[in-house]
C-alpha cells in the first residue's frame, strides 16, 4: 500500500525525499520527522497500516543504504584500477631508467612496445 499525502509548500516533496533517502538520519529520526512535519503516521489506528508504513520507510532506508554502498564499491574499484595503472607506469619508468630495453619491459609487463613507448614519452619526454 502506498500512502498518498498532501505536501504543504513549506515542506515539499524535495524535503520529504531528502528525509527518506538521508544516509545520516536513523529510521527513528525519519519516522519522527514524517510524523511531526507531514502528519504521516499520526492517524493510523490500524496496526496493519502502521506495519505497512514502517516496512515502506524501512525499504526506503535500505535503498539509500544500498545506493551508498554501491557508490563506495565503485569508488574502491576505480581507485584500485587507478592505483594499478600508476604502479605499472612506475615499473615501466624505473625499468627504463635502469637500462632495460623497451622489448624487455614489454616482455615483463605484457604490454605492447608501442604502448610502452607512449608512456615513456608522456612521462619522461624521451623518444624511444
Amino acid at each position: 500500500m502506498l500512502f498518498y499525502l498532501y505536501l504543504p509548500a513549506k515542506r515539499g516533496l524535495h524535503r520529504l525525499l531528502r528525509v527518506l533517502f538521508s544516509p545520516v538520519l536513523t529510521k527513528m529520526q525519519k519516522f519522527k520527522i514524517l510524523r511531526e512535519e507531514y502528519g504521516i503516521g499520526q492517524d493510523f489506528y490500524d496496526t496493519d497500516m502502521i506495519d505497512t508504513f514502517r516496512k515502506e520507510v524501512n525499504a526506503m532506508c535500505n535503498l539509500s543504504q544500498g545506493v551508498k554502498e554501491y557508490g563506495i564499491k565503485i569508488g574502491k574499484e576505480e581507485g584500485y584500477i587507478a592505483g594499478s595503472e600508476e604502479t605499472l607506469v612506475n615499473i615501466i619508468l624505473r625499468s627504463f631508467q635502469q637500462g632495460f630495453t623497451v622489448e624487455n619491459i614489454s616482455s615483463i609487463t605484457d604490454m605492447s612496445i608501442e604502448k610502452i613507448k607512449e608512456i615513456i614519452w608522456k612521462e619522461m619526454h624521451v623518444k624511444v
